[in-house]
Formats: structure tokens, sequence, C-alpha cells
């Protein structure tokens, strides 16, 4: 799905040198209106220490597992990365044939990966939801202490629905 099925009318992406990629709003918005639908290029559920995610990965396309491992953020430089190196002798056999695929996978999932609990139409969440998800653009969307955008998953595939929470200009 590329972004022209994904940004609504107004929105683009652009990197900025001190916050990586981004997404901006190239028209103005009115409180309530939806910004964004994305379903997850990856819905999986992190039970028994990741594999599960992994062999979801697997079952991927080529070209899909390529996009995660080559356009999310992972940072092969950091602590995590080296505590993961030190700890891949540990790791089961299955994984030998391919540390260094489930190595980025293990940082891309943990700096990447959101929690995926369906929102039900009453505003509730389902108990349990242990889903998580790799979204290609909502990911791109910045933290806010004072934000002007919420998002929640509308159904148990984890697409995210980003909505404006005031009005947000160009």
């Amino acid at each position: 799905m590329g972004a022209s099925e994904l940004i609504n009318n107004g929105l683009e992406t652009g990197e900025c040198a001190h916050r990586g990629n981004i997404v901006v709003a190239c028209r103005n918005f009115s409180p309530g209106e939806t910004l964004l639908i994305e379903p997850p290029v990856l819905l999986t559920s992190l039970e028994g220490s990741g594999q599960k995610a992994f062999a979801d990965f697997e079952q991927l396309p080529k070209d899909k597992q390529d996009f995660i491992l080559n356009t999310f953020f992972c940072p092969l430089d950091s602590g995590l990365a080296a505590s993961l190196r030190a700890n891949i002798g540990n790791a089961p056999r299955w994984l030998h044939s391919c540390p260094n695929r489930f190595l980025r996978f293990c940082l891309v999932m943990n700096f990447n990966a959101t929690s995926c609990g369906y929102v039900q139409d009453d505003g509730t969440t389902l108990d349990g939801e242990d889903q998580v998800g790799l979204f290609a653009f909502c990911r791109k969307l910045s933290h806010s202490c004072v934000p002007n955008a919420c998002w929640y998953s509308k159904d148990s595939s984890g697409t995210r629905v980003v909505r404006s929470l005031q009005e947000i200009f160009k």
C-alpha cells in the first residue's frame, strides 16, 4: 500500500535533521478530522521472547521483510544491540542460521513496534490484547506533551486511525 493510499490528502513525509523522518501537514485540518488510516506492515505478538514475532516476520514476502529491516529505525551501535550480540550464542538453534537478520529484527521491534489494543465502538479496549504492530507512516508522528492529534486501533487487524484533536495549520 503506497503513501497515496495511506495519507489523507494533506500530509506528506519529510526529513528533519534533528528529528529524522517526519509527517507534516501541507493543508489545514479541522478538529476531529481523520488524518491517516494505516494497517500495520506487521501485526504480531511478543510472546515466547519474540520467537512468534520473528516467525510471523519470516512468513512475510521477501520485499516486505526487506522494507522492515531497511527503513525502520535500527540503531546497530546501541547498547541493546551490543547486549543482543553478546547473547546471540545462547539463542535457540533455529536462529543460528540468521543471527544478523534476527538482531536487526529485534532492534526494529524494540524501537518501532507499538501496542495495537483494539478500541471498541464504546471506547473500551479488550483485556489481554497483546498484539504489537509496525507502521510505516504512523511511526513518523512525533510525541508531544500538548498533542494536536491522537491515534487508536480501529479493529482486530491493528489498523491505526489518526485524528486531529485541534485545528492543525499547514
